[in-house]
């Protein structure tokens, strides 16, 4: 009986894992929200899942998410903690989770950050995969430095995101 509810136990464990999996989202159409030229700022609202929407934002040459979360509370990521230098952001959003009950229910969210660092020359552009957990309270768990298998550990990373305390910054 013991190995029988061992076994159930991995099976429903090693089946939690395999069920992950991403959907994508675009960040390049989104919906203007409000502008202002003369001040160099913008807000637009982008496609989401699960009743969750993306606000990317731009000031000073930064740009930024917030996700909006389905109770339309509203939670900044704020990107510019990650690096103040000029930035875009990528896209696509990855968004990561599990089906439940038929239906995707995404637990963190991947977005390409791209950071002009070296004021110096500002064509050198770092590229960061940003990771956040959503949720209750939706937060920056990791920041992917460049590399060869950046996209691998931020779907590990992402995987393991809702189980991460925050980043915490300065």
């Amino acid at each position: 009986m013991y190995k029988t509810l061992g076994f159930l136990v991995i099976l429903a464990f090693g089946s939690a894992i395999a069920a992950n999996s991403s959907q994508y989202t675009d960040l390049d159409k989104c919906k203007l929200l409000e502008a202002n030229e003369q001040q160099e700022w913008s807000r637009e609202l982008c496609t989401g899942l699960a009743g969750s929407s993306l606000e990317r934002s731009e000031g000073d040459l930064r740009q930024s998410i917030t996700v909006i979360a389905p109770n339309r509370q509203d939670f900044p990521l704020e990107f510019s903690n990650i690096s103040g230098g000029f930035s875009t952001v990528g896209g696509k959003a990855e968004w990561r989770g599990a089906i439940l009950k038929g239906k995707f229910v995404p637990s963190a969210l991947i977005v390409r950050f791209n950071v002009s660092e070296n004021p110096e020359d500002s064509s050198k552009i770092t590229s960061y995969l940003i990771v956040a957990k959503l949720g209750l309270k939706p937060c920056i768990t990791h920041k992917i430095l460049p590399s060869k298998d950046q996209n691998v550990k931020a779907r590990a990373a992402a995987d393991t995101a809702a189980k991460t305390v925050c980043m915490k910054f300065f």
